[in-house]
């Protein structure tokens, strides 16, 4: 295959549209289980992947993934940092990253809130 192919087929893939078909599948699973731990999360996309999470409607944490650096604040993204990571995704998590995570931080939110 020469060059001219490779750039044919590589235009013809939509790496970004993967990448956000997997973090949408990931995310209605996130939802329904804090649902069952009585949150609420919103948001999601990348550069940065950031979510809201709220309780009664009132918001009580604030994730934030950018340039690396993974971080937890409750309430707001100016309260208390709760937890911070690094993980290997740079402005959105990798597709392995993003159910781990997201559970951690919601069993920190809840024993934050006093859950």
């Amino acid at each position: 295959m020469d060059i001219i192919q490779t750039f044919r087929r590589l235009s013809q893939k939509n790496i970004f549209g993967d990448m956000f078909s997997v973090q949408h599948h990931q995310v209605e699973l996130i939802k329904k289980l804090y649902a069952k731990n009585g949150l609420v999360i919103t948001g999601g996309g990348a550069m940065p992947e950031q979510y809201e999470v709220f309780k009664d409607g009132q918001r009580v944490a604030y994730y934030r993934l950018r340039h690396g650096d993974f971080t937890v604040d409750c309430p707001g993204p100016s309260g208390e940092e709760i937890f911070a990571a690094e993980p290997n995704g740079d402005g959105a998590f990798d597709g392995d990253e993003r159910l781990n995570y997201l559970t951690k931080a919601m069993r920190l939110v809840l024993k934050h809130i006093g859950q």
